[in-house]
């Protein structure tokens, strides 16, 4: 970045140190238009914008499925529409893999699995033998639906929300369609 365009106080005061938060920072992108429609097309934002821009905005990821977005507000509503997930206790899975964070949510008749892969490699979690859960989020945003918590399978850096079921291995009804198919709730 230009010296005369920094804005961060730290890289100010000490320039070339690395302290300031200037290049992590960029102006909203919104949109594809001048300035990433972050302001009008006479003005100049106060710090540059990257030069993915105009591929990389929230209009588009509105578009796109499998964006960074659509996983967000995904998450975002899960935990608005699950107790477990906002006030439930910390339960952690102690068996979990080196590389992997597996950890329980739960209050009242409500458990939620989080399964979190940081490693590049594709592993195998055994949480609880002879149970189900539906799975609700993964970060790949491919898919959904009944999930074997006997050997829980997850791909190299993936992130699963999964609700378990009751021990009556039944879904919850808002789950599942009137043909009993898995049904997204977003």
């Amino acid at each position: 970045m230009l010296a005369e365009r920094v804005q961060d106080p730290w890289e100010r005061q000490l320039p070339g140190q690395g302290f300031g938060g200037d290049p992590e920072r960029t102006p909203m992108q919104w949109d594809e238009s001048l300035h990433a429609g972050f302001c009008a097309a006479f003005a100049k934002p106060w710090l540059p914008l990257p030069e993915e821009a105009q591929q990389c905005n929230v209009a588009d990821q509105l578009e796109d499925g499998h964006s960074m977005l659509t996983l967000t507000r995904r998450l975002l509503h899960v935990r608005r529409h699950n107790r477990a997930l906002r006030y439930g206790s910390y339960r952690p899975l102690i068996t979990a893999p080196d590389g992997c964070f597996v950890y329980f949510r739960e209050i009242w008749e409500e458990t939620w699995l989080i399964a979190l892969n940081f490693t590049s490699r594709e592993c195998c979690i055994p949480v609880v033998e002879g149970r189900r859960g539906m799975l609700v989020v993964s970060t790949a945003l491919d898919g959904d639906g009944i999930v074997d918590l006997s050997a829980l399978v997850l791909r190299g850096n993936e992130g699963c929300l999964i609700e378990l079921f009751k021990r009556d291995l039944q879904p919850s009804s808002h789950y599942l369609d009137k043909k009993n198919r898995v049904t997204k709730r977003f």
